[in-house]
């Protein structure tokens, strides 16, 4: 039996209440007193041994007590009622949310987050969950949570799984807030699969027959419906902008604007209005909401805009130029870049506050000469979609043709490969692709190579193959940074050999 009792306040009214229940034996299972401001306040007590009888003479009795105001059952305690609100909210996400205490145990699980991770008891209640994680420690991550985590990588159980992690803060008299455990949000495993309809006009659309590219669509499947803003990092033409949109239809915000800003096309002033809006136009930050934003090439961003991106992915608002009112605009960004952000970060280059926004998530999409099990499949599928364009059947490659394709070094990476697969495809005869149609040049033999090599003094060898190599390399490693780790040397070792032998603009290449 469980009772309410309105009162008004005064010292001792609470003693006098629960007299009465001592009077009768009554032995109590719960008590919890609310006061309110205008001195009134309700005891709610819960009896379970009360039978009805009971209740009809306790009820008289404390109605006489001084101050009290009225007696009448109620169906459930305050923190009952909050309990089974609390349970049926955790219930209707349909993604696995958990709390924990300082300890790494589960304080609440819903549903989802009880069949993932298998745990008993009510609510999975009590269970140890530090124990279970193995490729971290739980309690201490907990312990130096200064700020909400985003894609925390966890191993629960066998299972690879990211977690969105919040600290859980209370009050403390006057000195401020003390940690109390955290809330975790679980992304991946059985519980929260991707629609098939969406993952195949995404992932699947990807050429990923090689191992690097397998692992990189298992992790960004993975990362696709977290909120928190993804970097993708990749050199010109490898697919990043392909890899952001699939990672757009692959998550919840897949109906809303999947939009897009090249940061490295547009000067300041114009990248500025576009994205954030000026005067009565609204810029792509408003006509996202909801959806998501690819920001390609994020290292050409502007100091200003740089300054004010931060701005939004700190608080989630911002102005259109020249306003004074501000708006917020729920969109996920994802940025894209050639560059190696954090060493532009050390040079003075970019913001490292930024860089750490936008870095809660990140990808690396490797070259394609990295991916050689991938080479032919992109050729084949570029030939299909080349020759739908012209209105032809799709020519075949021949075995002359598949050589010289596997043993390209394509610096330009994908998009030099679906380029050159068009081209061949309009000059394609007889319904066979050629080596001669794909015009990638003739390889050297090891002879002419060696011939080329031993000509003239050892300096003259070595500057060559210096040359050549550099010559190489640099357009899939376009930075000194990038190809002094390719090659074993200091960057200003490279960068002084790239101005010696003119390669990538020289002066240029140095300042990368």
């Amino acid at each position: 039996m469980r009772l309410q009792v309105n009162f008004e306040d005064r010292v001792g009214i609470g003693t006098a209440v629960l007299t009465v229940l001592a009077r009768h034996n009554i032995n109590l299972d719960g008590l919890e007193m609310l006061t309110q401001t205008d001195r009134r306040g309700a005891l709610f007590m819960y009896a379970a041994a009360m039978k009805l009888d009971d209740l009809q003479r306790v009820t008289v009795e404390i109605r006489a007590v001084p101050g009290v105001l009225d007696v009448r059952p109620i169906p459930l305690l305050p923190s009952e009622r909050k309990q089974s609100e609390l349970r049926t909210l955790l219930s209707a996400l349909p993604a696995p949310v958990l709390s924990v205490d300082l300890q790494g145990r589960v304080i609440v699980a819903n549903e989802a987050a009880q069949q993932l991770l298998k745990l008993k008891g009510a609510d999975g209640q009590g269970t140890a969950l530090a124990p279970l994680v193995d490729n971290l420690d739980l309690v201490e991550l907990i312990d130096k949570l200064d700020r909400s985590r985003y894609g925390v990588q966890l191993a629960v159980r066998g299972q690879a799984l990211l977690a969105d992690v919040f600290p859980v803060l209370v009050p403390v008299g006057k000195i401020g807030k003390s940690l109390s455990g955290a809330v975790l949000v679980l992304h991946g495993g059985a519980a929260t699969p991707v629609e098939c309809g969406a993952d195949l006009a995404g992932f699947q659309s990807i050429t990923h027959e090689s191992a690097s590219m397998r692992a990189l669509i298992r992790q960004a499947r993975r990362m696709a419906p977290l909120p928190a803003p993804l970097l993708i990092h990749g050199a010109t033409g490898t697919g990043k902008a392909a890899l952001a949109h699939a990672c757009h239809l692959a998550g919840p915000r897949r109906e809303a604007p999947f939009l897009r800003l090249n940061a490295a096309d547009l000067a300041e002033d114009s990248a500025e209005q576009i994205l954030f809006g000026a005067g009565e136009q609204p810029g792509l930050l408003e006509q996202g909401a909801g959806g998501t934003l690819f920001l390609n090439e994020v290292a050409g961003l502007s100091t200003g805009l740089q300054l004010k991106l931060l701005g939004f992915l700190q608080t989630g608002r911002f102005r259109r130029v020249g306003a004074l009112q501000s708006w917020r605009s729920d969109v996920r960004v994802i940025a894209a870049t050639r560059e190696d952000l954090a060493e532009r970060c050390r040079e003075g280059r970019f913001r490292d506050d930024l860089y750490y926004h936008l870095n809660v998530l990140s990808l690396q999409v490797p070259q394609l000469h990295e991916r050689q099990a991938d080479i032919l499949p992109i050729a084949q599928a570029a030939i299909e979609a080349a020759s739908r364009q012209l209105g032809i059947a799709p020519p075949r490659l021949t075995a002359e043709a598949e050589q010289a394709l596997l043993a390209h070094p394509w610096p330009g990476n994908v998009r030099q490969l679906e380029n050159t697969v068009l081209r061949a495809v309009t000059v394609a005869e007889a319904g066979a692709i050629t080596a001669e149609h794909l015009a990638l040049g003739p390889a050297e033999s090891a002879d002419e190579v060696s011939d080329a090599l031993f000509a003239g003094t050892l300096a003259d060898a070595v500057a060559r193959l210096e040359r050549l190599m550099l010559t190489r390399l640099y357009p899939s490693h376009p930075s000194t940074r990038q190809l002094a780790r390719r090659l074993g040397l200091s960057h200003t070792a490279i960068a002084n050999k790239l101005r010696q032998y003119g390669i990538a603009g020289g002066a240029a290449a140095s300042r990368n």
